[in-house]
């Protein structure tokens, strides 16, 4: 057996002292990139590069990028994180947003770092931001170079008034899809709807209120519905909007301008007229906000157009906060462990890959050692364990322990109990041995005399055995006097059994009522738990039952009669072991002198006392 484990043992050896190079081989690339990560942050290392890995590999086959393109983006995407003190998480999140909404690899690098400094200067998600983009370089024709310009408008408007920059992240996406059917676009599309949000969300409860009226305006310019309705009052809507793309205007501003123009008398008149052209209300409420407030629409506008480079000048300052110099410090530490986790990571992989084959090679070589020791001795790795405890205990080992811990716990007299049968089994074992080598000599034809010296340790077992059945007894009694006259498994309270003794010890009586004899020993139990069983003594292993006074021959008593009856003890060597076990728990009581055994002192043989009884 040695032999064959011997190249085992070797094979793990050698796959630990792999494991050990490995460190070495990643430990030198700490060294060539500064040390950022040492020790057991080797491996947080891998499993970071292992996860960015991963996810900037599902944003290249969503962009249709190639391997080297994923890579580029990869590397960029942690110069910007780290040039904008952000954690990489959220700049990842940003390029994934763009990727999702259609742009390719190139695309999204492109108008990544726009959005990343929008981001970081107004604290909103970078995802939001890149949704924005997203909405306005598709449906307001907003290049990558100018898109920081939108964000500027963005930015500057969401300072203005009520709607917000996060309502524009948000809402421009369904905004943006209606305003380019005006001619808002580019920019200065940017800029006009911006201004126009702040005006709706004047007049409207919520952000989405004031979103969906500016929506609803556009959209019913174009129906047939409001066209027909404005040329039946004598307005010209259509024409209006050509001759405006003609000259380079939005077509909204333009019906806006002439409305304001056209429309006379009081509010009230105007509102009838608005009315039977605009039958919806919410679009109908931000017309009619735009054309009476024109001119705070116009300042609007001109603050936001001041307001160019305004991302820039709070990124500048946020740049400059104690956060961001924790967060830059993180990221370039993050960025360092990703490098060593990319340069660690084949060291590891082809690890654990070794390993893997390791294992199954030693799980082969074990199974086939396992199937010689059957052959050869009969017994192999899972008997062998179970002889000798090799690998701890078993389940079924610890559950055991567990119950008799919890038997214990509620009875501390069973610890006793435990305690010697732990010995008597442990010496059962060893008499077991030697009694299988006695049965041997004898068959040979040995002596009592030659069997004793042949095995000297056989008498000395089995005293000891006796000895530890006596001691066993008795402290399973202790410990059902203890319990409160309960064996160990009882379900119930036993009080019909215990009732049921009684009756049967009762003594007839002079008169209609019985007067209980009393119980041999005095049985302590918990108060309410009904009568106490008799104490049973066990006269021998396995077998149980009260003490008994048998009176044999037959008595003829006439009348009146006194009957005196001689009680000879002699107490046997178990009953001495018992009663010293029980520690004055019971005592053995005569009447009506009162005179009792001490626990400890048998009486001499032939001793006798007289009871009573009539």
């Amino acid at each position: 057996m040695q032999g064959r484990a011997a190249p085992l043992l070797e094979r793990a050896g050698r796959a630990t002292s792999n494991w050990g190079n490995s460190m070495m081989v990643a430990a030198g690339g700490l060294g060539a990139i500064g040390g950022a990560i040492v020790g057991s942050k080797i491996k947080d290392a891998v499993v970071d590069y292992a996860a960015l890995d991963r996810q900037m590999n599902r944003i290249g086959i969503t962009a249709g990028a190639s391997e080297q393109e994923t890579s580029r983006a990869t590397d960029s995407v942690k110069k910007m994180a780290e040039d904008m003190k952000m954690p990489l998480d959220q700049a990842v999140s940003g390029l994934d947003a763009l990727v999702s909404s259609g742009k390719s690899m190139q695309e999204a690098m492109e108008f990544l770092p726009s959005v990343l400094a929008t981001a970081q200067a107004s604290g909103a998600a970078t995802a939001d931001m890149a949704k924005s983009a997203s909405a306005m370089a598709i449906s307001l024709k907003v290049p990558a170079k100018e898109m920081q310009g939108a964000f500027d408008a963005l930015v500057t408007g969401g300072k203005l008034g009520m709607f917000e920059l996060r309502d524009m992240a948000e809402y421009m996406p369904k905004v943006a899809a209606s305003a380019q059917k005006m001619g808002l676009l580019g920019v200065d599309g940017v800029q006009r709807l911006t201004g126009m949000l702040q005006i709706s969300r004047q007049v409207s409860g919520t952000a989405e209120q004031a979103a969906t009226g500016v929506t609803d305006a556009f959209e019913k310019l174009l129906s047939p519905t409001v066209l027909k309705a404005a040329a039946k009052q004598g307005h010209d809507f259509k024409k209006i909007m050509l001759d405006a793309e003609k000259q380079g205007k939005n077509s909204f501003e333009a019906v806006i301008e002439y409305l304001r123009d056209k429309t006379k008398g009081t509010d009230l008149e105007k509102n009838l007229l608005l009315s039977s052209i605009f039958s919806e209300s919410d679009s109908r409420r931000f017309v009619v906000a735009m054309m009476k407030n024109w001119d705070e629409y116009q300042n609007f506008l001109k603050e936001i157009r001041a307001g160019t480079g305004s991302v820039a000048k709070d990124l500048a300052r946020v740049l400059n906060d104690a956060q961001s110099q924790l967060t830059e410090a993180q990221t370039k530490l993050n960025n360092a462990a990703l490098a060593v986790g990319q340069r660690a990571m084949p060291v590891v992989t082809e690890f654990l890959e070794r390993a893997d084959l390791e294992i199954q090679l030693f799980k082969e070589q074990m199974a086939s050692l396992d199937s010689w020791m059957k052959k050869t001795f009969g017994f192999g790795f899972e008997d062998f364990q179970k002889a000798s405890g090799l690998g701890g205990p078993s389940n079924e080992d610890v559950r055991g322990q567990v119950e008799r811990m919890k038997q214990e716990r509620e009875n501390p007299a069973l610890k006793r109990v435990h305690q010697l049968e732990d010995e008597k089994k442990a010496l059962q074992a060893s008499l077991d041995g030697d009694q299988k080598h006695v049965d041997a000599l004898k068959g040979y034809g040995y002596t009592p005399e030659q069997i004793a010296a042949e095995v000297p340790n056989y008498a000395a077992y089995k005293a000891k055995m006796e000895e530890l059945d006596r001691l066993l007894a008795a402290a399973r009694l202790n410990a059902l006097i203890a319990s409160g006259g309960h064996r160990p498994g009882d379900a119930g309270d036993r009080a019909e059994e215990r009732q049921a003794a009684i009756d049967a010890a009762a003594i007839p009586d002079s008169g209609p009522s019985k007067r209980r004899a009393p119980l041999p020993f005095k049985v302590p139990y918990r108060e309410g738990a009904g009568a106490p069983m008799p104490v049973p003594v066990p006269f021998r292993e396995g077998s149980e039952g009260p003490i008994k006074a048998v009176v044999d021959g037959p008595v003829q008593v006439s009348g009146q009669a006194e009957v005196k009856v001689t009680v000879t003890v002699d107490p046997s060597a178990l009953l001495i072991a018992t009663l010293k076990e029980a520690q004055g728990a019971m005592r053995i009581q005569s009447a009506p002198t009162g005179r009792s055994m001490p626990e400890a002192e048998p009486p001499s043989r032939g001793s006798s006392g007289g009871i009573g009884a009539r």
